[in-house]
């Protein structure tokens, strides 16, 4: 990962968020460091939300959204899809219910006429309607009564229109199966599926409803899917299903696939867990699989190179998985915790009293990975919990070649005032 200084990272913020993968780029806690500098507009927040927040947790968006600093503009169609591209992101079903029935209310109240239906015509023309609205209206209302879930209403849709498209995709790629699907609507997938709606579709990015299902954590439409012929296409292993019901914390779903399915989780899986899994789906792994137990050292390093604190506090105090195990580079949780810039995981672990002085194999220590980081507060709070430094200059030079100027000041103010009490 690049080492930018956060002077350029906010001068550059908006052509970061021109880069596919900003997330390769930048840290969390850069991005952080970052966006709570910058004063931020309607375009310059949809584009971060968009281009940032499928690549962080539900507590990252949390984060992020508590260091933003917003302008809202005068448009207000602008601000409302703002606003639900938000909600949408933070992925809770109960919110986006209630908005999505309170934007049904208001677009229809917006539509009683107010005036006679001639001059109500002349003003609104087709292309008011696309600008206001990700999809063409048809297709945009389609969306919205099947995420509301009112079977009653979609049906009588559905039969008053002749122009209604099954396949047509939100901004997030999501057709009206796949958001039946995610939002647990058995109802309105059944209704669909018997207007002939393919349930084995993918989307253009090549995602099939099954992917949303598991991320709903919606058992039993996975099993009524597979009482009208579900296939996984040919480039989805079928047993790595797994890792995508660990990933999205779907322990129903992970429970049906392995007691009715005969899957297996292994080395891959178990991986996938303790970047992204809670406790309650650890811990179902770890008392089913072998394979979690086997791989606990590594679980361990993954956990704190992605800062999932529930990972790291269910395996040291819940298992009592050894603190200061090293991995095949001798590098320790604190360790990748801090290479990772993952500030306040390395606190954690360090507040459990992990060996904050051993060295990896090249013989770095946590406070060589401190060093290149850059953060002072956090160096100072490893030395009082008693890292010991035995050769400054080697951590000068190492601050320095990262281009950490606090740091080495902070170093050479150290070796300073070590030279004049000797």
């Amino acid at each position: 990962m690049f080492s930018i200084s956060l002077d350029d990272t906010v001068k550059r913020f908006a052509e970061f968020l021109e880069l596919d993968d900003i997330m390769s780029f930048l840290t969390l806690d850069e991005l952080c460091g970052s966006i709570s500098r910058i004063n931020f507009n309607n375009q310059l927040a949809t584009k971060f939300v968009s281009k940032v927040f499928d690549e962080c947790t539900k507590i990252e968006k949390n984060k992020l959204l508590s260091l933003m600093k917003f302008s809202p503009g005068d448009d207000a169609t602008q601000n409302f899809k703002l606003f639900e591209l938000i909600l949408t992101s933070l992925e809770i079903p109960i919110l986006n219910t209630l908005f999505q029935s309170i934007k049904t209310q208001f677009n229809t109240k917006k539509q009683e006429p107010s005036q006679p239906p001639s001059v109500k015509s002349e003003k609104k023309t087709p292309s008011s309607v696309r600008s206001k609205e990700p999809l063409q209206s048809s297709d945009y209302e389609l969306c919205l009564l099947v995420g509301i879930g009112d079977e009653a209403d979609l049906r009588k849709y559905i039969d008053s229109h002749t122009d209604i498209n099954f396949y047509c995709e939100t901004d997030k790629k999501l057709t009206p199966m796949m958001i039946a699907c995610r939002f647990g609507h058995l109802n309105i997938v059944k209704l669909l599926c018997s207007y002939g709606v393919d349930i084995n579709r993918p989307n253009s990015d090549g995602y099939i409803p099954l992917i949303s299902v598991i991320q709903g954590d919606n058992l039993e439409i996975i099993k009524y899917l597979y009482t009208i012929n579900l296939k996984i296409p040919e480039n989805i292993n079928e047993n790595k299903l797994v890792n995508i019901a660990a990933i999205y914390n779907s322990l129903r779903v992970m429970q049906y696939f392995v007691d009715e399915w005969y899957m297996t989780v292994d080395y891959e899986c178990c991986l996938y867990a303790a970047r992204h899994s809670n406790e309650i789906m650890l811990n179902y792994l770890w008392n089913k699989f072998p394979e979690m137990q086997e791989t606990k050292k590594e679980c361990c390093i993954v956990a704190a190179h992605y800062g999932n604190v529930k990972a790291i506090n269910f395996f040291y105090d819940s298992k009592y998985v050894d603190i200061n195990a090293t991995d095949s580079k001798g590098r320790t949780t604190l360790m990748e915790a801090i290479r990772a810039n993952q500030i306040e995981t390395a606190k954690l672990i360090i507040d459990k009293n992990c060996d904050v002085n051993i060295k990896s194999v090249k013989n770095k220590d946590a406070l060589f990975y401190a060093a290149r980081n850059g953060d002072v507060n956090f160096l100072e709070y490893l030395i009082m919990k008693g890292a010991i430094i035995d050769d400054i200059n080697k951590l000068i030079k190492v601050a320095e070649k990262a281009d950490k100027s606090k740091m080495v000041t902070f170093f050479k103010l150290q070796n300073d005032y070590a030279k004049n009490y000797q």
